[in-house]
């Protein structure tokens, strides 16, 4: 069977852990889900007004669907977060995008060649 990740289990929350840093990501609080594959977090991130809250799910799952997207808009409106946000190593589904840009999700998107911070305005990774 071969793999549809990139990034294999262990190195998947390195890899994360690194990419938060790399933009001034605080990570204050993270719970493991399933054993290397989903994280709970908790961030502080930087923005023009000072630092905001954001809660975050990072997921190495090949393929995004819309049912993880409204999980993780449950779970941050529950954590009183200002910022929802969505790590993944997968590819999102048609349906799960459209739910990310009617909720206002911010979507991480991380693999062995370009990772970043979509912008739904502006349509691109930075």
């Amino acid at each position: 069977m071969e793999r549809k990740s990139k990034i294999f289990d262990k190195e998947f929350l390195q890899v994360v852990k690194s990419f938060l840093a790399n933009k001034q990501i605080e990570i204050t609080k993270m719970k493991e889900v399933k054993k290397g594959k989903e994280f709970e977090l908790e961030l502080l991130m930087s923005t023009p007004i000072g630092k905001v809250r954001a809660f975050g799910i990072a997921k190495n799952k090949s393929r995004i669907n819309e049912s993880d997207v409204l999980d993780l808009f449950v779970r941050a409106s529950q954590s009183k977060a200002m910022i929802p946000v969505l790590i993944t190593t997968g590819k999102v589904s048609k349906k799960g995008f459209e739910k990310i840009k009617e909720l206002n999700i911010k979507l991480v998107k991380i693999d062995g060649s370009e990772s970043g911070i979509f912008d739904q305005k502006q349509g691109n990774l930075y």
